[in-house]
Order: C-alpha cells, then sequence, then structure tokens
C-alpha cells in the first residue's frame, strides 16, 4: 500500500510538471511553416526586409559595379523586368528596393560597359524585356535605353528576335513601347516598322502588339 502511493504521487508529479512545461511554451503561429523555423528574409541595413536572393544578387552587383567589372556586372544584370523591379524598383507595400538609390549610375554602367560588344547587351535586354510591363523609375530608364539599343543594331535584333516563339518576341515588342504616354511612340514605331521591312514577321509582331498596347491604356 506505501509503494502503490509513493508511486501515485510520482506520476502525479512528472504529470504537473508536463502540463506547466506544455501551458508556458509559446504557441507556433498558425501562419508558420511546420518544416522549418527559420524565414528565407534578412534585414538590410536601412531598407525593408528583403528575400536572401536579391540581397545576395544586390551584394554582388555592388561589388561589381565597385570593382568595375562591367563583364561580370552584365552577366549578373537581372534576367527580366520582375527581377529587374525587385532590385531597383519601388512597391508600395515593401518600399524601395534594396538597390533603388543606384537606380541611374547600375543602368547607365550597363548600358555603357565598353568591356562588353552591343550584340550581348542587346542580346540580354531582349531576353529581360520578354513577357515585360511597363513601370516607373527604374524599368522606364530601362525601357528608353532598350528601344535606343534596337534601333541603333535592328538587324541583330531581329534576327534574335526571329529565333524566339512569336508569342515571346510580340511580349518585347509589347514592353519596349508599353506605358502611359504610348501615342508618344507613334513615329518611333513607325521608323522600327521600315527598318524592320515592312513585310517582315517582326514588323507585323510589332504593329500589333503597338496597336494593343493603346487599347490597354486607353481603358485606364
Amino acid at each position: 500500500m506505501c509503494n502503490t502511493s509513493k508511486k501515485a504521487v510520482f506520476v502525479a508529479g512528472c504529470l504537473g510538471m508536463f502540463m506547466t512545461f506544455a501551458c508556458n511554451s509559446p504557441e507556433p503561429s498558425p501562419n508558420a511553416d511546420p518544416r522549418t523555423n527559420e524565414t528565407a528574409s534578412i534585414q538590410v541595413s536601412g531598407t525593408p526586409k528583403v528575400d536572401d536572393h536579391f540581397e545576395l544578387a544586390a551584394k554582388n552587383l555592388t561589388e561589381s559595379y565597385n570593382t568595375k567589372n562591367c563583364e561580370n556586372f552584365v552577366e549578373l544584370f537581372p534576367k527580366s523586368i520582375s527581377e529587374l523591379d525587385s532590385l531597383y524598383g519601388f512597391d508600395e507595400v515593401m518600399g524601395e528596393r534594396v538597390l533603388i538609390s543606384q537606380t541611374e549610375t547600375h543602368l547607365e554602367y550597363f548600358f555603357d560597359c565598353p568591356e562588353v560588344s552591343d550584340l550581348a547587351k542587346l542580346n540580354k535586354v531582349i531576353h529581360t524585356g520578354v513577357d515585360g510591363r511597363w513601370d516607373a523609375d527604374a524599368i522606364s530608364v530601362f525601357q528608353r535605353r532598350s528601344q535606343t539599343l534596337v534601333r541603333n543594331h535592328m538587324n541583330e535584333a531581329k534576327r534574335i528576335l526571329d529565333e524566339l516563339p512569336d508569342e515571346k518576341a510580340a511580349s518585347f515588342w509589347y514592353f519596349l513601347f508599353d506605358g502611359p504616354h504610348s501615342d508618344n511612340h507613334q513615329g518611333t514605331v513607325e521608323m522600327f516598322v521600315d527598318l524592320l521591312g515592312t513585310e517582315s514577321k517582326q514588323s507585323r509582331l510589332l504593329t500589333k502588339r503597338y496597336q494593343k498596347v493603346q487599347t490597354d491604356w486607353k481603358d485606364h
């Protein structure tokens, strides 16, 4: 009888300790990922939280710019408009992106890099612009500089675009003339059509996409 009482007291004591620990332990967030207790975001001094992929990209681009390694800089430059915006743009919720203060100097460095041929930059510009949409600041600067590069190397641009599926090539033309003042591009588009050849596939894709841009912005 005595041994049974001691055992009961011991079990009750252990149960009480377990309940105390369980009650005092912090409850997991209902939105927490059960696979990890860590977050993929890190804090950069003076900026909102950014995904570590873009933190690393920003670090590498800045290092290449500071060491004047423009070949590496062009290679590391964003490969899509969404990536460009995530590094150099502005988000209404997140605020300024990590490299927004470097927009002007970095974009100028990309387009004016003397160690990379215009053809190599043109190839990157076209693939970056595919599926892109206009936005203010960095994207609009990239768009304007891209227009100039394409105009100066139209035959090469035509060759690159001819190698893409029509829908991808068409999306690049859409991006190149997208924006709230698209009507102002009428003269530039006509010049591009002449340079491409009025009967060429790219000329037809450009004309059709430019008409779509104008229609889309009339609805805004």
